[in-house]
Order: C-alpha cells, then sequence, then structure tokens
C-alpha cells in the first residue's frame, strides 16, 4: 500500500483523521459485539443453534480478514476513495439484508458481504497513516485508530442492547449501515490518484481458500465431521497453492519475500494472539451474562467500562511503545490477552461478572498496545518494495486469528462447562507470549540501514 492520497501538510494532526478511521475500524468490530449481544433472540427468530450463530461471527471475521489485502491492492491500483466507496457499499448491502434475514442461508449470506466490505477499515488505516506521518506521528495515530477501534467494539454491546430496546435484533443487526456517516465525513480527507499495479486474483482466491479451511477446521468440534472434512481438504489444496504461487514473482498476492520472511511470520502470529482473544471474549463475555437472564440492553449497561477503558488506552499506550520499544510492546499485549482468557475462564467458572467484565477491559488495552506494535514491527523488517504487502499480509493474519478465536470458543462452547474453548484458546495465546521473547532480538538483529527483511 502506498500513499496514493497526497501527502499533507507537515503541520497537520493526525488526530481527527485517525479518528475518523478509526471509527471505520470500528464499526468492522461493532459487526461482531453488538450482533453477539442478541445472538440468542437471532437464533430463536431464525431457528438455529447456538454453533450455527456463532458461525456467523467467526464467517464474518475471516471474510473481513481475506479482503484486508485485496483492498492493500486496490490503494495502489486505484487510490483510497474507490475501494472506500465499494468496501462501504458492500458493508451497508451486508447490514440491511442481515437485518431483513428470514432464514440462516441469508444471514450467512449477509454476513459474507458484511465482513467482505467491513476489510475496508484496517486497510485504510495503515495505507493512510502508515504513508502519510513520520514514525512519531503514525505510532500515536495507529493507536488513536486501535484505541476507537477498541472502544466501539467493547461498547457494541451496550449499542446493541440499546438498538434491541428500541427494533429487536434486526435494528442492531443493521447498525454496521453507519458507515455511511463515516464515508461522507472521510471523502474529503482521502482524495488522490493510484500509483497503478496489478492484481492478483488466482492468488486471492488460493489463499482465501487455505484461510477458510483454517477456520472450519476450528470450528469442527461443534459443526460436525463434514465440516471438518471440507475444512482438511481446503487446507490441503489451498496451502500448496498458495505456496507455489508466491514464488511466482513479486507482484502476485502474497509474494514469497513476505510469506517465507520467518521474522514476519513470528511477528504476525505473536500478535494474533491479541484479536483471537479480543474477539473470543467479545462473544462469549455478553453471552455468558445474557444467559444469566439478562436482557441486552442489562448486558450493554454492565459491560460499559470496558468500552470506558477502550477509550482511555491511547492516552497510555503510544507511551509505553516509545518507552520499551514495539517488539516489547508485543510481548506484553500477548501476556495481557492470554491472561485475559484464563481470567474470563476462572470468572465464568465462579460466576464472577466484575471479572468477566475485567477480562474484556483487559484485552481491550491489549488491542490498543499489540496492533500498533505489530504494524511498527512489520514496517522495520519488511524491504521497502514490498512493505505495503507486508502490512497487509500482517493484516490478514492479524484477523484470521481473530477468526479463529471465535470459532476456537464457538467450536468448543459445549466443552468443560463452556470454559473448555477459553482454556485452549488461552494455552495458544500463552505460546504465543513465550515466544513473542524471540522479538527484540529478531528486530534489533537487522542492521539500521539494511533495506531488506532477511528470509527464511
Amino acid at each position: 500500500m502506498t500513499a496514493s492520497g497526497g501527502t499533507p501538510a507537515p503541520t497537520a494532526s493526525v488526530i481527527p483523521l485517525a479518528v475518523l478511521l478509526g471509527g471505520l475500524f470500528g464499526l468492522g468490530g461493532l459487526g461482531s459485539t453488538a450482533l453477539a449481544v442478541v445472538l440468542p433472540q437471532m437464533s430463536d427468530s431464525l431457528g438455529i443453534t447456538t454453533a450455527q450463530a456463532t458461525w456467523v461471527i467467526s464467517l464474518y471475521v475471516l471474510t473481513m480478514a481475506v479482503s484486508t489485502p485485496v483492498y492493500g491492492r486496490l490503494v495502489d491500483i486505484t487510490g483510497v476513495r474507490a475501494p472506500l466507496l465499494g468496501g462501504v457499499l458492500l458493508m451497508t448491502v451486508g447490514a440491511v439484508l442481515a437485518a431483513t434475514a428470514t432464514d440462516f442461508a441469508v444471514m450467512v449470506l449477509a454476513r459474507l458481504l458484511q465482513g467482505l466490505g467491513t476489510g475496508v477499515g484496517p486497510t485504510l488505516a495503515v495505507a493512510v497513516i502508515g504513508t502519510r506521518f513520520d514514525a512519531e506521528e503514525r505510532v500515536r495515530g495507529l493507536a488513536v485508530v486501535a484505541g476507537v477501534a477498541a472502544a466501539i467494539g467493547a461498547a457494541g454491546p451496550l449499542l446493541g442492547g440499546l438498538v434491541e430496546s428500541v427494533a429487536g435484533w434486526r435494528g442492531t443487526a443493521a447498525l454496521p449501515a453507519l458507515a455511511m456517516v463515516i464515508l461522507v465525513l472521510l471523502w474529503r480527507r482521502v482524495g488522490g490518484p493510484g500509483v497503478g499495479s496489478t492484481f492478483d486474483v488466482a492468488g486471492a482466491v488460493v489463499v482465501a481458500t487455505a484461510a477458510g479451511g483454517v477456520i472450519m477446521l476450528l470450528q469442527s468440534p461443534s459443526s460436525g465431521a463434514l465440516v471438518a472434512l471440507a475444512g482438511a481438504a481446503l487446507v490441503l489444496v489451498g496451502a500448496p497453492l498458495t505456496l507455489h504461487r508466491s514464488r511466482r514473482g513479486p507482484d502476485v498476492f502474497l509474494p514469497a519475500s513476505v510469506l517465507l520472511d520467518r521474522r514476519i511470520l513470528l511477528t504476525c502470529l505473536v500478535a494474533g494472539t491479541v484479536p483471537a482473544a479480543w474477539f473470543a471474549l467479545l462473544v462469549v463475555v455478553p453471552t455468558r451474562l445474557g444467559d444469566r437472564g439478562w436482557t441486552p440492553l442489562v448486558v450493554g449497561l454492565v459491560m460499559l467500562p470496558c468500552a470506558v477503558v477502550a477509550a482511555l488506552a491511547p492516552r497510555v499506550t503510544p507511551q509505553v511503545s516509545a518507552r520499551f520499544g514495539a517488539p516489547v510492546s508485543m510481548g506484553l499485549a500477548a501476556v495481557m490477552s492470554c491472561s485475559s482468557l484464563l481470567l474470563a475462564a476462572w470468572a465464568t467458572h465462579a460466576g464472577s461478572v466484575p471479572f468477566m467484565v475485567a477480562s474484556v477491559a483487559l484485552v481491550s488495552v491489549a488491542f490498543s498496545l499489540g496492533q500498533p506494535a505489530l504494524f511498527a514491527v512489520v514496517g522495520d523488517l519488511a524491504a521497502v518494495e514490498v512493505r505495503g504487502v507486508a502490512m497487509g499480509f500482517a493484516t490478514l493474519v492479524f484477523l484470521v486469528c481473530g477468526s479463529s478465536g471465535s470459532a476456537v470458543v464457538g467450536g468448543l462452547s459445549d466443552v468443560a462447562d463452556g470454559i473448555g474453548g477459553l482454556l485452549v484458546l488461552g494455552g495458544l495465546c500463552a505460546a504465543g507470549a513465550v515466544l513473542s521473547t524471540v522479538l527484540p532480538r529478531t528486530v534489533r538483529g537487522r542492521p539500521a540501514a539494511e533495506g531488506g527483511a532477511v528470509h527464511g
């Protein structure tokens, strides 16, 4: 992704632009967290099971993940405005279709469209802020983006509950259509032509095939053997083709210079612990609170402190990154994510509402700290000529991990009194936290003047 939108005056503040981009990104999270609080009502209306309802979340995040590098390529080709318009239109059409769905098949189609549109949010945040501002302002801007996105996501249960109390679960499903307002406010700020590029459609398809297979495998414990077999088949087909395609040159969807760089891959996997925990808890905790017989509005009010914490986090996290560096910050975020999952598992078992809420607040801080750190490290590791692609790949892995988080807790929702998924995911995030201990050496091992990344 390039600075296709032009460069503002050096005195321009990153904050207003970051708030708008964070709002667009946050509506993606809102599409999961607001709907999560009304899943019981939606399930009853559509006549589906809890496991099927979880698919509505997982598939949404998956398509959001797969579409992010697509939008990155489109920004290079056309500039920012065309992908922005296309993404927001898909979000809006998907939201309206979801709000009027009469069966599970229509709801799945609606959420797929919505997810494909939502991928524009994280992509534009990185493309615009990552290329228009210097290092200090870039970290500050991305922290604001992450904080605003996390705050909106954490406020999802309250907004979903408020709308549900007036317009039912269908009104909640329509909330992402608010992206049209942000489209109007952003339009003049992101003008400018693209710089010309090619789009590898076949490469995008094989990457999406492999990613979709992974999610199906993770969801299969509650979805049956057929889903597991289909997921395995997609991985067996998609993974080798992705690797083969990556070796065909620098202009493919995911070139080998990024895919096979073990330090970039390690960095992305460590950072992936954050969205895995975030999306999982923003599904599990509202559902657990709803199981107590509370209305969606009451659940949203109980979780309001999470939104406050997420909104305040960007006032602190940039200072943490500046003091300790991005790799250490990412390690701290991984530890916090693991801790939030284990805390949520204990709180669910003990029936402690305050600690359930605290687990979501903790992972919201981790999100505000970890996401900007990811892009800072990947930007340092990647060679200049593939930096945009590397950012797109990082976003893809980040959101696939998020989809995996909701898939794991959904797939293991009936194990160990409902906390099996949290414990398994907590163990995976703990492994990521351990891996994070090598990140400082990984980044510092690359000479500052070196233009390229070291490949595996």
